[in-house]
Parts: structure tokens; C-alpha cells; sequence
């Protein structure tokens, strides 16, 4: 039987295939879960136990995270779709004359779907992404304690660190969306991501205070940070911290299309997260169909605001309706405005961006939530071969759909 995938990529962790009228959504309240899960656990062990951070980042703690939680995820996941996630794909790559490479990173799901691979071809390639991936975490993940990241943020000012090719080539691409946003997109926020509860150490679940805003703040600035020309970076003050997160993810889509190209395969879908790059057409000539969901959390799998066909290139998505916390004071999101120092409020629910790079897209995508429209829409319609879906929501709770120009 011939299916026609459709998958619907969401902000924060969700991907579904959709075919011949059957959903499926795979494994997305594991990445919702063990996400939120790691960071719960390690927050109130640090406040009830007291425990230092040199403990937490012992291996035994890593592996419990690594490997249990995500665990952990996929059983919570399993109860809510009608088979488990590796057979649902099994069938369904079957079914398409596809192989399939899915499992947990980043702290959120990815897949790879590999049509016409032959069958005793899919675990090697399963084998070389997983250890792809390992490099990467063990590069750009501030989860890692002992990744490059991780150094650089308890590094302090005066001495230096030489980083691997890739996160030099992930604080390339950052340094020209943050200039391209006249600094609206900024990885040196981790303070202040921290601080509102949505990085490393945990959720807070409540506002901070002005001064502990204006004090974070005093540590971001991506001119604060000097990458010189062996690829060595640097800080200007103690407490400068990165958070690539908004760059690593579609930085790794990118590099796993790149390994497959390099062993031979013609077509493809990878998606880290909901950050897509598909390579195509289909062995039956079809091209893949993209969807992008309702920006409303709960939303019908098939609630597609837009849907658009991709034979080559990449696509994300960000939101701030998904990751977000309620006080008296209103909704705040997880994608701050460094000029701020507060969560996004222009109006912007969900940006959707297609490019030739994913990591640039997926950069753009969370750069475009932080922006004023009429600004976001200048910055994307600048930007040769780079196209963006806003979706605002009015204060009749109407939404409204900007496009680029060649969207």
C-alpha cells in the first residue's frame, strides 16, 4: 500500500507522520517529559538536598540522565499511542519502502527517514548518526558537563578555549543572525534564560525581580565573547555563559544530511525536535508535504495553519505557546528579548522558517518570536534564499498569518 507522509512539525519536541487518514505521534510527550523531568530532578536536588553542582556533575548522575529519564520518556509515551514508537515507525517505514533511525537527543526526539534504503544498510547508518550525535552533544549541549560548551561557561576571563571546527561554525552562523537582528537573536542570554527558568538549572515558576534582570543582564552580549582566528574564544567578564541551543539543534539536521549524502542516499527526511531538512523526491516521485501545526497547545494533529511541499532544503519552527509558565502578571514564554531582558510579548506565537541551512533557520525561527513583526518580516525579506511563515494572535484571540515575500 502506497502512503503519502505528512508530518506536522511543531515547536519544542513533536513530530507526526500522518497517513492514509491514521495519526501517529511519535514520541512527543517524551521529549515534553524527560525534558522538564531532568531539569525538575536536578533543581530540587539541588534545593532540598543541597547538593553541589561538582556532585550532580558526576558520571553516574550523567548516565541516570542520559539514560534512565529518556527511558523513563519513552514509557510514559508508549501509554499514549496505540502501538510503541519503534514498531509504529517499523510499519510505517515498511509501508513506504523506507528505513527509519529514531531515538532521543537534546533533550527532545529525532527521526530519520531514510526511503529505498536497503534493510542491511539501516543499522550501519544508525550507528554512524548516533556517534554524530554523541560529538555534537559532546560539542554545543550545556546538559554535557564536560562538553566545550560547558567549559566555556565555567571558564573565567583571561584564559581561553579552542573549540572544535563545528562550534565554530555554530558561533559563525550565530554572530550573523545576531547582527542581521540588530542583536535580537543572542546565545550569550543563558543568564537570563536561567534566571526565568527555562535553562539548565530548572523551572522557578515565578517572575524575578527588576534587579535580578538588570544583573543578568549586565553579563549579555555577544561582544563579550572574541572567537580570533584559530578558533579560540574568549569572555570579557566572569559569568558570561553560551547557550547555543537555538542554533545546535538544526546545526545537527544539518550535519546528519550532510553524512548521508556523503554515504550515497539520494532521499531523506531528518527531523531533531521538529527542525527539518528533507532531500527527495520519494522513490514514487512525490515530494515530502510539511505541515505547521495550530500554534495552541492541545491542538488536533491534523490542525495544519499551512501546509507546502519541499523536494530540497530545511524548515523550523519556534513558539512561545508550548514551553511557558502563568503567574498574575500574565504568560511568560521560554524565547527572551535580550533587549529586555524579558520573555518575547510582541504578539508573535510561532515562526516558521525555510532555508538552505537548517541551523540558520532554526536560528531565524527563534529570532522572528523575539522580534516586532513589521521588524522580523524586514530582517527575513533581507536575506537571500530564507522565507518565514508569523503566526500572531490578536487580543480576540483571532490568528493572523504574515508571510515574506516568497513564502
Amino acid at each position: 500500500m502506497n502512503i503519502q507522509a505528512f508530518f506536522i512539525f511543531r515547536p519544542y519536541g513533536t513530530l507526526e507522520i500522518i497517513g492514509n487518514g491514521v495519526a501517529i505521534n511519535i514520541l512527543s510527550l517524551a521529549g515534553h517529559f524527560s525534558g522538564f523531568f531532568q531539569r525538575f530532578i536536578i533543581n530540587r536536588a539541588k534545593q532540598f538536598l543541597k547538593l553541589s553542582r561538582k556532585w550532580l556533575n558526576c558520571i553516574i548522575v550523567q548516565r541516570f540522565f542520559r539514560r534512565i529519564l529518556p527511558a523513563l520518556a519513552g514509557f510514559f509515551a508508549a501509554l499514549s499511542v496505540p502501538a510503541s514508537p519503534s514498531e509504529t515507525w517499523a510499519g510505517e517505514a515498511e509501508k513506504m519502502q523506507s528505513g527509519v533511525v529514531s531515538g532521543y537527543t537534546m533533550g527532545t526526539v529525532y527521526a530519520v527517514v531514510l526511503p529505498g534504503a536497503e534493510e542491511d544498510r539501516v543499522p550501519k547508518i544508525r550507528a554512524k548518526i548516533l556517534n554524530l550525535l554523541e560529538e555534537i552533544n559532546l560539542e554545543l549541549s550545556v546538559f554535557e558537563p564536560q562538553s566545550q560548551v560547558s567549559r566555556f561557561n565555567e571558564m573565567t576571563a583571561g584564559r581561553s578555549l579552542c573549540v572544535s571546527a563545528g562550534f565554530q561554525e555554530v558561533m559563525r552562523i550565530a554572530r550573523k543572525v545576531h547582527i542581521l537582528s540588530n542583536r535580537s537573536f543572542d546565545p550569550t542570554a543563558a543568564p537570563l534564560i536561567d534566571l526565568w527558568g527555562f535553562g539548565e538549572d530548572g523551572f522557578t515558576w515565578q517572575k524575578p525581580g527588576r534587579q535580578e534582570i538588570d544583573a543578568a543582564m549586565e553579563l549579555v552580549g555577544l561582544d563579550l565573547v572574541h572567537m580570533d582566528e584559530s578558533g579560540c574564544l574568549s569572555k570579557a567578564k566572569d559569568g558570561i555563559r553560551l547557550n547555543l541551543s537555538a542554533v545546535a539543534k538544526g546545526y545537527a539536521v544539518d550535519e546528519i544530511a550532510g553524512l548521508l549524502e556523503d554515504l550515497g542516499q539520494e532521499s531523506y527526511l531528518v527531523s531533531i525536535g521538529g527542525d527539518i531538512r528533507v532531500r527527495g523526491p520519494k522513490p514514487d516521485g512525490s515530494s515530502w508535504r510539511i505541515g505547521v501545526n495550530r500554534p495552541i497547545p492541545g491542538a488536533c494533529l491534523k490542525d495544519a495553519v499551512e501546509e507546502f511541499e519541499m523536494n530540497r532544503g530545511a524548515v523550523a519552527t519556534s513558539g512561545n505557546y508550548r514551553n511557558y509558565f502563568r503567574t498574575e502578571d500574565g504568560e511568560f514564554g521560554h524565547i527572551i528579548d535580550p533587549a529586555t531582558g524579558y520573555p518575547a510579548r510582541h504578539g508573535t506565537v510561532s515562526a516558521t522558517v525555510i532555508a538552505d541551512s537548517c541551523a540558520l533557520a532554526d536560528a531565524l525561527a527563534t529570532t522572528l518570536v523575539a522580534m516586532e513583526r513589521s521588524q522580523a518580516l524586514q530582517v527575513i525579506n533581507s536575506i537571500d534564499n530564507a522565507e518565514a511563515l508569523i503566526i500572531q494572535l490578536t487580543a480576540e484571540g483571532e490568528y493572523i498569518l504574515h508571510k515574506s515575500k516568497g513564502f
